[in-house]
C-alpha cells in the first residue's frame, strides 16, 4: 500500500539528512497517503511553524500515481519549488511532472499543478472549469482559507481607479471630480474608528448607482463596471476605507451571503487542506492536508 511505501521513503530521507525534524512527519505522511488511496477527505492541523510539515504531504503527492492540484500561497511557492521538491526528488525512482499554472493543462496530464489560492478559489466560486473537480486537491495553509475567500469575493475601487475612469471618460472629468469630492466629504464625516472602515449610507450608495446608470453603455476601465453593478444590490455589504494621512478613500463591495456552492460539495472531488476544521464546510470525497499555527 502507498502508506507503507511513503513511510519507508520518508523515513529513509529523514535518516539520510542527519537533522532533527518534526516528530510527526511520518504520521502525517501516512494519513495523507491513506486519504489519496481511499478517496476520502482529511483535514490535518499541525502545531509546528509554517513549512516544517511540508515534507509530509509532498512525498505522498509525488508518489501518488494520479494527478494532483497543489494550492500554495504565492509567497511560499519559491521555497516549495526551489528547495522542498528538489530535496525529495532524488529519493524517488519515478519523476512526476510539476507545472505552475492558473489552469489544468490537459485532460491527460498526470502530474502536479501548483496554483495560488486566489486562482483556485476563483475557479471554484465562479464555475470557470479551469481545474477538474475530480482531481485531488491539496490546500497548504487552510487557516487562511476564509480570508482568501473574502479577498477573492470582494470588489474594490482604489484612488488610482478614479484617475483611470477620468482618463477613459475625459468629457466627464468635471462631474467625476465633483462626485469624488462629495464622497470624500461624506465619508470623512463618519466618527473615526480604529479600523478606518465605514459602511456607506443610502445617499452614498445612491450616488454610485446613479454613476452606474449614467455610464451603463460605456466601456469602463478596470473593475468599475462590475463594482457599479454590484452596488445596486441593497442586501450586500458596501463600505469605504480611509487613508487619513493622504486624504484618500477606497470603496469595497462584498456579498452579504456567500454562495451555497463550495468546492467538493455535491461533486465527486477530493480535497486536501491544512487548517482549523471550522474553516471548511462539509465536503464530500475531498482530501485535505491542513496546517495551523499552534494555539
Amino acid at each position: 500500500m502507498i502508506e507503507a511505501e511513503v513511510h519507508q521513503q520518508l523515513l529513509a530521507f529523514l535518516r539520510g539528512q542527519g537533522q532533527s525534524y518534526w516528530a510527526h512527519h511520518l504520521t502525517m505522511a501516512r494519513l495523507v497517503a491513506r486519504a489519496l488511496r481511499v478517496d476520502r477527505s482529511v483535514l490535518i492541523q499541525t502545531g509546528t511553524h509554517q513549512g516544517q510539515y511540508r515534507l509530509s504531504y509532498l512525498l505522498p503527492v509525488l508518489m501518488w500515481s494520479g494527478p494532483v492540484v497543489l494550492v500554495v500561497p504565492e509567497a511560499d511557492q519559491h521555497r516549495l519549488l526551489q528547495i522542498d521538491l528538489p530535496r525529495l526528488k532524488p529519493q524517488l525512482t519515478t519523476h512526476k511532472p510539476i507545472l505552475v499554472s492558473d489552469h489544468w493543462p490537459d485532460p491527460d496530464y498526470q502530474g502536479i499543478v501548483v496554483t495560488t489560492p486566489q486562482n483556485w478559489l476563483r475557479d471554484r466560486l465562479e464555475h470557470l472549469g479551469k481545474f477538474p473537480a475530480e482531481i485531488p486537491t491539496v490546500i497548504d495553509g487552510a487557516d487562511d482559507l476564509e480570508d482568501w475567500t473574502r479577498e477573492v469575493m470582494t470588489r474594490s475601487i482604489h484612488p488610482q481607479d478614479w484617475d483611470h475612469l477620468m482618463a477613459a471618460l475625459p468629457n466627464e472629468r468635471k462631474k467625476l471630480l465633483n462626485l469624488r469630492s462629495q464622497l470624500t466629504h461624506s465619508l470623512y464625516q463618519h466618527p473615526q474608528n480604529p479600523y478606518n472602515c465605514y459602511p456607506l449610507e443610502a445617499e452614498e450608495q445612491g450616488q454610485l448607482i446613479q454613476l452606474g446608470d449614467r455610464y451603463a453603455q460605456q466601456t469602463l476601465p478596470g473593475d468599475w463596471a462590475e463594482f457599479l453593478t454590484c452596488c445596486e444590490s441593497p442586501q450586500d455589504l458596501l463600505w469605504g476605507t480611509l487613508n487619513r494621512e493622504k486624504g484618500q478613500f477606497s470603496l469595497h463591495w462584498a456579498p452579504w451571503r456567500w454562495p451555497r456552492f463550495w468546492p467538493g460539495s455535491g461533486r465527486s472531488s477530493r480535497r486536501c487542506s491544512w487548517g482549523k476544521p471550522w474553516i471548511l464546510p462539509p465536503m464530500r470525497r475531498s482530501i485535505a492536508n491542513a496546517w495551523a499555527w499552534g494555539n
